[in-house]
């Protein structure tokens, strides 16, 4: 398993949503794709879908409880390396003002 060094997203709030993602390009073997992956908010965050365009995974999210969060991000390459990312986020105790309504997944 190779771990990255660990990566920040954007602030967030209460009840606030959007995509996510990580690209796993830096990690990969040369030539080497992202066969299959999951996201693990730690019961921070829920998840409404996952989708995978090349070496990025993206998951759309709405943040449930406040404080600081570690978001673990595996991939398994198609070389049958495991991949592992620790994405961190700080969720506000302040609620989104607009309600979070996911967008339909990409395809």
């Amino acid at each position: 398993m190779a771990l990255q060094p660990l990566l920040a997203w954007p602030d967030s709030n209460l009840n606030g949503g959007a995509d996510y993602s990580v690209d796993f390009a830096g990690v990969l073997s040369p030539g080497e794709t992202v066969q299959s992956f999951a996201f693990d908010t730690g019961g921070f965050g829920t998840q409404a879908w996952t989708y995978l365009s090349g070496t990025i995974c993206t998951a759309w999210f709405s943040w449930t409880q406040a404080g600081g969060a570690t978001v673990n991000v595996c991939a398994l390459g198609s070389s049958g390396a495991t991949y592992q990312v620790a994405v961190s986020i700080s969720v506000s105790g302040t609620a989104a003002l607009i309600a979070d309504v996911p967008p339909v997944r990409p395809t």
